[in-house]
C-alpha cells in the first residue's frame, strides 16, 4: 500500500526522524504513529478512571436506593462499566 506524502514540510520532518532515529522512512512514520495512537489511548483511559472516579464519589454519599432486580444504583453503575 502506498502513501504519498504532498506537503514538503511533512516530507522534511519525516526525513529528519528517520536520520535520527536510523530507521527507514517507513519505520519512522510507523512508529510516530504507533506512539502518538499509544499517547491518545492512554489519555483516553485516563478519562475513562477519572469520569469512574467522579461517579463513585457523587454515589459514595447518596442512599443506596434499589431498583427493579434488587440491585443498587452501584451494582447497576458496576455492571455498565465492567467491573
Amino acid at each position: 500500500m502506498a502513501l504519498s506524502i504532498k506537503d514538503p514540510t511533512v516530507d522534511k520532518n519525516l526525513r529528519l526522524l528517520a536520520s535520527m532515529t536510523g530507521e527507514s522512512l517507513t519505520r519512522a512514520a510507523a512508529s510516530a504513529i504507533e506512539e502518538k495512537l499509544a499517547k491518545l489511548e492512554a489519555a483516553k483511559a485516563k478519562k475513562r478512571v477519572a469520569r469512574r472516579k467522579a461517579v463513585e464519589d457523587f454515589l459514595k454519599d447518596r442512599p443506596r436506593l434499589k431498583f427493579k432486580g434488587g440491585k443498587t444504583l452501584k451494582e447497576i453503575t458496576d455492571e455498565l462499566w465492567g467491573m
